[in-house]
């Protein structure tokens, strides 16, 4: 008994208790063992005990583990900054990339737009205005196109006068529809005509502050 009454003893013990319960917490299971073929694992009193006469060995051997995982994040940790700046750069670049390649895409829509309307809607109205079309669905496509290429403009694209004719061309087109389209198939004609109701009332609303100062 007079071994255990050895001050260092009892501090070994101690250390030991403490490293074999710092097990236990970071593992419930530590201590258990295989109890047979067909038995539930059991809690190992020997094991435990084990563990607490060679725990300050252990604690040693862990904490020199310890330090050397320490120092090796600290080696790592200039690398891994630099990888996560570069991952995130590579990131922002792709989305500036995306962003870019959707701007051009409006903008590339944008001019095919322009560039309709300058083409056609001058045409489109003598068309209205004289009411005679040598391919009357031929014109009903354009004039839904029309309105799609206007809806892609924003307000100030688009002078009040063009939007005015827009609207009007727009209009004749829908109200005549079922006569003009009479020579395509029924689900041409069906087609065409809502088409030609949507973009109405779609450009009606955009339009409704020119529309009404008309």
């Amino acid at each position: 008994m007079e071994f255990f009454q050895n001050t260092y003893v009892q501090i070994w013990l101690g250390v030991g208790f403490l490293t074999a319960m710092a097990g236990l917490l970071v593992d419930k299971n530590m201590y258990h063992m295989s109890a047979g073929e067909f038995k539930d694992d059991e809690f190992s009193v020997y094991f435990f005990i084990f563990t607490i006469v060679v725990g300050p060995i252990a604690l040693v051997f862990l904490l020199s583990y310890l330090l050397k995982e320490a120092a090796k994040d600290a080696a790592e940790k200039p690398a891994r900054k630099k990888a996560t700046e570069e991952f995130f750069a590579k990131l922002e670049a792709n989305r500036k990339a995306a962003d870019e390649r959707e701007r051009e895409a409006r903008e590339s829509k944008k001019k095919e737009a322009k560039g309709f309307i300058s083409t056609e809607l001058d045409a489109l109205v003598r068309e209205v205005n004289n009411a005679s079309h040598e391919t009357p669905v031929d014109f009903l496509q354009k004039a839904a196109s029309l309105g799609g290429h206007a809806r892609l403009l924003t307000l100030k694209d688009v002078p009040d006068d063009q939007k005015r004719q827009i609207i009007s061309v727009i209009r004749y087109a829908r109200v005549n529809a079922s006569r003009l389209a009479a020579t395509a198939d029924e689900k041409e004609q069906v087609k065409l005509i809502k088409a030609l109701s949507e973009e109405l009332e779609k450009l009606n609303k955009k339009y409704k502050k020119a529309l009404g100062a008309a």
